[in-house]
Protein backbone atom coordinates (compact mmCIF):
# COMPACT_ATOMS: atom_id res chain seq x y z
CA UNK A 1 0.00 0.00 0.00
CA UNK A 2 3.01 2.65 1.24
CA UNK A 3 4.77 1.45 -2.22
CA UNK A 4 1.47 2.09 -4.25
CA UNK A 5 0.75 5.76 -2.37
CA UNK A 6 4.81 6.32 -3.16
CA UNK A 7 3.77 5.67 -6.97
CA UNK A 8 1.13 7.73 -7.64
CA UNK A 9 3.16 10.45 -6.17
CA UNK A 10 6.19 9.80 -8.53
CA UNK A 11 7.96 8.99 -5.35
CA UNK A 12 8.91 5.44 -6.70
CA UNK A 13 12.40 4.47 -7.76
CA UNK A 14 12.66 2.05 -10.10
CA UNK A 15 15.89 -0.71 -9.86
CA UNK A 16 16.55 -1.55 -13.53
CA UNK A 17 18.63 -4.71 -13.61
CA UNK A 18 19.13 -7.89 -16.04
CA UNK A 19 16.20 -10.08 -14.97
CA UNK A 20 15.24 -13.86 -16.92
CA UNK A 21 11.56 -13.45 -17.52
CA UNK A 22 10.88 -17.26 -17.72
CA UNK A 23 12.41 -17.97 -14.37
CA UNK A 24 10.27 -14.78 -13.18
CA UNK A 25 6.95 -16.33 -14.68
CA UNK A 26 7.63 -19.54 -13.05
CA UNK A 27 8.40 -17.68 -9.82
CA UNK A 28 4.51 -15.74 -9.75
CA UNK A 29 2.95 -19.52 -11.07
CA UNK A 30 4.23 -21.27 -8.11
CA UNK A 31 3.14 -18.05 -6.00
CA UNK A 32 -0.40 -18.15 -7.15
CA UNK A 33 -0.55 -22.01 -7.29
CA UNK A 34 -0.46 -21.82 -3.56
CA UNK A 35 -3.22 -19.25 -3.51
CA UNK A 36 -6.72 -20.69 -2.16
CA UNK A 37 -8.53 -18.33 -5.44
CA UNK A 38 -6.33 -21.38 -7.16
CA UNK A 39 -7.98 -24.56 -5.79
CA UNK A 40 -9.76 -26.67 -8.97
CA UNK A 41 -8.17 -24.35 -11.77
CA UNK A 42 -5.17 -24.92 -14.02
CA UNK A 43 -2.79 -22.61 -14.34
CA UNK A 44 -0.39 -23.52 -17.34
CA UNK A 45 3.59 -21.95 -18.25
CA UNK A 46 3.05 -21.52 -21.77
CA UNK A 47 6.89 -20.68 -22.37
CA UNK A 48 8.59 -22.63 -24.81
CA UNK A 49 11.76 -22.80 -22.00
CA UNK A 50 13.41 -20.08 -23.88
CA UNK A 51 15.42 -17.70 -22.09
CA UNK A 52 14.64 -13.83 -22.14
CA UNK A 53 16.33 -11.38 -20.42
CA UNK A 54 15.50 -7.62 -20.52
CA UNK A 55 16.89 -4.90 -18.11
CA UNK A 56 13.70 -3.56 -15.17
CA UNK A 57 12.72 -3.75 -12.10
CA UNK A 58 12.33 -7.30 -10.92
CA UNK A 59 9.90 -6.51 -7.84
CA UNK A 60 7.85 -4.42 -9.97
CA UNK A 61 7.33 -6.47 -12.42
CA UNK A 62 6.68 -9.36 -10.43
CA UNK A 63 3.86 -7.12 -8.92
CA UNK A 64 2.34 -6.81 -11.75
CA UNK A 65 2.22 -9.94 -13.22
CA UNK A 66 1.25 -11.45 -9.68
CA UNK A 67 -1.98 -9.06 -10.02
CA UNK A 68 -2.13 -9.91 -13.81
CA UNK A 69 -2.22 -13.49 -12.84
CA UNK A 70 -4.21 -12.94 -9.80
CA UNK A 71 -7.19 -11.45 -11.83
CA UNK A 72 -7.26 -13.93 -14.68
CA UNK A 73 -7.69 -16.59 -11.57
CA UNK A 74 -10.22 -15.21 -9.75
CA UNK A 75 -12.17 -14.31 -12.91
CA UNK A 76 -12.47 -18.09 -13.50
CA UNK A 77 -14.31 -20.74 -12.77
CA UNK A 78 -13.32 -24.52 -11.32
CA UNK A 79 -11.84 -26.22 -14.20
CA UNK A 80 -10.87 -23.35 -16.27
CA UNK A 81 -8.00 -23.32 -17.99
CA UNK A 82 -5.55 -20.17 -16.92
CA UNK A 83 -2.05 -19.75 -19.38
CA UNK A 84 0.89 -16.95 -18.82
CA UNK A 85 3.56 -16.92 -21.06
CA UNK A 86 5.88 -14.17 -23.50
CA UNK A 87 6.92 -14.10 -26.58
CA UNK A 88 9.40 -11.30 -28.23
CA UNK A 89 7.17 -8.94 -29.98
CA UNK A 90 10.37 -7.37 -31.62
CA UNK A 91 13.90 -6.89 -31.54
CA UNK A 92 13.31 -4.43 -28.94
CA UNK A 93 10.46 -5.69 -26.87
CA UNK A 94 8.82 -8.65 -25.40
CA UNK A 95 5.22 -8.92 -24.59
CA UNK A 96 4.14 -10.92 -21.51
CA UNK A 97 0.15 -12.01 -21.44
CA UNK A 98 -1.77 -13.51 -19.14
CA UNK A 99 -5.22 -15.36 -21.05
CA UNK A 100 -8.67 -17.03 -18.87
CA UNK A 101 -11.31 -18.21 -20.84
CA UNK A 102 -13.94 -16.00 -19.48
CA UNK A 103 -15.15 -12.85 -21.21
CA UNK A 104 -15.70 -8.82 -20.34
CA UNK A 105 -19.26 -7.17 -20.81
CA UNK A 106 -18.23 -3.95 -22.38
CA UNK A 107 -18.74 -1.52 -19.40
CA UNK A 108 -16.39 -4.30 -17.49
CA UNK A 109 -14.11 -3.16 -20.25
CA UNK A 110 -14.24 0.77 -20.18
CA UNK A 111 -13.61 0.80 -16.50
CA UNK A 112 -11.07 -1.64 -15.75
CA UNK A 113 -7.78 0.76 -15.17
CA UNK A 114 -9.66 2.78 -13.13
CA UNK A 115 -8.23 2.97 -9.83
CA UNK A 116 -11.27 2.09 -7.71
CA UNK A 117 -12.79 0.10 -10.00
CA UNK A 118 -13.52 -3.91 -9.25
CA UNK A 119 -15.60 -6.53 -9.83
CA UNK A 120 -15.87 -8.09 -6.78
CA UNK A 121 -16.39 -5.84 -3.87
CA UNK A 122 -15.76 -2.11 -2.53
CA UNK A 123 -12.84 -2.71 -0.82
CA UNK A 124 -10.85 -4.06 -3.70
CA UNK A 125 -10.31 -2.31 -7.28
CA UNK A 126 -6.05 -1.39 -7.14
CA UNK A 127 -4.96 -4.68 -9.36
CA UNK A 128 -5.71 -3.72 -12.59
CA UNK A 129 -5.13 0.04 -11.82
CA UNK A 130 -1.57 -0.66 -10.41
CA UNK A 131 -0.91 -2.68 -13.14
CA UNK A 132 -1.31 0.03 -15.48
CA UNK A 133 0.67 2.35 -13.41
CA UNK A 134 3.97 0.62 -12.46
CA UNK A 135 4.34 -0.80 -16.21
CA UNK A 136 3.79 2.08 -17.80
CA UNK A 137 4.81 5.29 -15.34
CA UNK A 138 8.06 2.82 -14.23
CA UNK A 139 8.87 -0.31 -16.42
CA UNK A 140 8.51 1.95 -19.48
CA UNK A 141 6.11 -0.39 -21.08
CA UNK A 142 2.24 -0.38 -22.14
CA UNK A 143 -0.29 -2.45 -20.96
CA UNK A 144 -3.56 -3.63 -23.19
CA UNK A 145 -6.09 -6.72 -23.25
CA UNK A 146 -8.90 -7.48 -25.27
CA UNK A 147 -12.08 -9.22 -24.44
CA UNK A 148 -14.14 -11.28 -27.04
CA UNK A 149 -15.49 -14.72 -28.21
CA UNK A 150 -12.59 -15.18 -30.17
CA UNK A 151 -9.63 -14.47 -27.95
CA UNK A 152 -11.30 -14.89 -24.61
CA UNK A 153 -9.47 -12.49 -22.36
CA UNK A 154 -6.07 -11.80 -22.42
CA UNK A 155 -4.19 -8.85 -20.63
CA UNK A 156 -0.63 -8.02 -22.17
CA UNK A 157 2.37 -5.90 -20.75
CA UNK A 158 4.95 -4.61 -23.37
CA UNK A 159 8.52 -3.96 -22.26
CA UNK A 160 11.25 -2.91 -23.89
CA UNK A 161 14.22 -5.26 -23.93
CA UNK A 162 17.03 -2.82 -22.68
Amino acid sequence: QREMLAAERGELKANFEEVEISALIEDVIQQIKHHQVSKGKQIINANTNQEVFIKTDAVLLKRVLLNMLKNAVEASLKAMQISIGVKNESKDAIEIWVKNETLMTRDIQLQIFQRSFSTKDETRGIGTYSIKMFTEQYLNGKVSFVSNEEERTVFSVFLPKN
